[in-house]
C-alpha cells in the first residue's frame, strides 16, 4: 500500500514520499518549512535561503558588518579584500 503524498519508487518495488514530505514509519508527513527557507535538494527537508542561517527550527538573518559580504555558502560572511575579521567586524589590514 502506498500512503498519501507518496509515489512508487524508481525500482517499482516500494514507495518514496513526494517532494515536500518526509517518510515517518509507513506514512509521509509534510515538511514544515520556516520563514526564509525552502525545500532542500532532496525534497524531504529544508535549507535556509541565502543570507540566513539555520538555528534550531528557524532561519535567522546573517548580520553582515561593514566591509563584508555573504560567504559562498550563503549562511555566513567574509571580510572584503583588504580587511580582516576581528570578532564580529572587519578591520583594515
Amino acid at each position: 500500500n502506498i500512503p498519501a503524498n507518496a509515489h512508487i519508487d524508481v525500482y517499482g518495488s516500494g514507495w518514496d514520499c513526494d517532494r515536500g514530505y518526509r517518510k515517518s514509519g509507513s506514512q509521509c508527513l509534510k515538511v514544515n518549512v520556516p520563514a526564509n527557507a525552502h525545500i532542500d535538494v532532496y525534497g524531504s527537508g529544508w535549507d535556509c535561503d541565502r543570507g540566513y542561517r539555520k538555528s534550531g527550527s528557524q532561519c535567522l538573518k546573517v548580520n553582515v558588518p561593514a566591509n563584508a559580504h555573504i560567504d559562498v555558502y550563503g549562511s555566513g560572511w567574509n571580510c572584503d579584500r583588504g580587511y580582516k575579521k576581528s570578532g564580529s567586524t572587519c578591520e583594515p589590514i
